[in-house]
């Protein structure tokens, strides 16, 4: 198992410490896009559509990157991830993902955390291990945020020894 070895190094009295270097996925090759405030405006406005849980208004203004001849950035992806999320389509959310990944594009620790939350909260804890799994395997390190996501769901679903069997704890 993956998770055995405790990839974030070991902190003091238990607690998370920085990732190591070695599982940090280094940069890809493909140039990142260019700056343009049209899409960022539009990424905004999902991220506010996803506060609000308005799914299909966020839907609609990230169809209008296509429209408009703009390329969604992760970002745009995490807004419109966090919108299905919060609005209740975990479905939604991972078909996003999958689109994100056929685009090129890589998925950060953000969207890996938005899916956690969105499994934790339905009491789809093994899914939610398995994301931690994939999450390490793509070279992405879980962050205190991360952690502390999964393991709230554990605790929150009375899986506290799966929590302990995933870091090691005894």
């Amino acid at each position: 198992q993956v998770w055995r070895s405790r990839p974030w190094g070991k902190g003091k009295r238990g607690a998370a410490a920085a990732p190591k270097k070695a599982l940090v996925k280094k940069a890809a090759t493909k140039a990142p896009p260019k700056y343009c405030p049209r899409a960022e405006a539009l990424t905004k406005q999902i991220a506010e559509l996803a506060k609000s849980k308005q799914l299909k208004k966020a839907i609609d203004t990230f169809q209008r990157f296509e429209h408009e001849g703009l390329e969604p950035t992760v970002y745009t992806f995490s807004s419109l991830i966090n919108a299905h999320v919060r609005s209740g389509d975990l479905a939604g959310a991972e078909t996003c993902m999958k689109n994100m990944k056929t685009l090129g594009i890589e998925p950060n620790v953000s969207i890996f955390t938005i899916l956690l939350k969105g499994h934790s909260q339905i009491g789809n804890i093994r899914v939610a291990r398995a994301l931690l799994d994939e999450m390490v395997a793509q070279g992405v390190a879980p962050d205190v945020r991360a952690i502390n996501t999964f393991l709230r769901g554990c605790l929150n679903a009375g899986e506290v020894p799966l929590a302990r069997d995933v870091f090691g704890v005894r």
